[in-house]
């Protein structure tokens, strides 16, 4: 229940206090759409989550080589857009020719809206596709990679000695190890 309220009402950590909707941004679809999400490549997440380190162009690469057939969507993080420091970001433009890099204010959940498929590090936003029932490549290891929900492709050791369904996840993630404060 939880859940389906969730993403039906799409509430989510990245809510702009601006949103385009999905219509607004993407085209009509004609194909299978592909979505990747861009982080900050000097987060923690992602020095600490990577064990081979990839850019985010390297990732909208993958997924371009990946899905030929694709239309291929690149969402920068809204910070590598908005605060440029030399040679730690990727550069979007970099990309135009195999993506449409999405540079307008639109939110994770309208992002995903009429996406078949995304590509992530270990971005939450990932976290919110695999709730949405969308295949997710994961890159890294975020919490919700390794249960079984994910396309994963880190080689490293299994870290998860049982799968969930994503109902579970949710709750454990959400509503059992959160502390909420009113």
């Amino acid at each position: 229940q939880y859940l389906s309220q969730y993403c039906e009402w799409k509430v989510t950590k990245y809510n702009p206090s601006f949103s385009l909707k999905a219509k607004d941004v993407y085209p009509a679809k004609t194909r299978k759409r592909v979505l990747v999400f861009g982080q900050v490549e000097d987060d923690k997440s992602i020095i600490y989550g990577l064990k081979e380190k990839i850019s985010n162009n390297d990732l909208v690469h993958l997924a371009a080589k990946e899905n030929p057939d694709a239309e291929i969507f690149y969402k920068p993080h809204p910070f590598t857009l908005t605060i440029k420091r030399s040679n730690v970001y990727s550069n979007p433009e970099d990309v135009e020719d195999i993506a449409t890099v999405i540079y307008n204010t639109i939110s994770v959940p309208e992002a995903l809206e009429t996406v078949d498929h995304v590509y992530v590090m270990t971005s939450l936003a990932g976290f919110e596709s695999v709730m949405r029932g969308i295949k997710t490549t994961v890159m890294g290891m975020p919490f919700y990679e390794g249960w079984g929900l994910t396309d994963d492709r880190q080689k490293k050791p299994k870290r998860r000695k049982r799968t969930l369904d994503v109902i579970e996840l949710f709750y454990v993630a959400y509503m059992q190890y959160p502390y909420y404060f009113l």
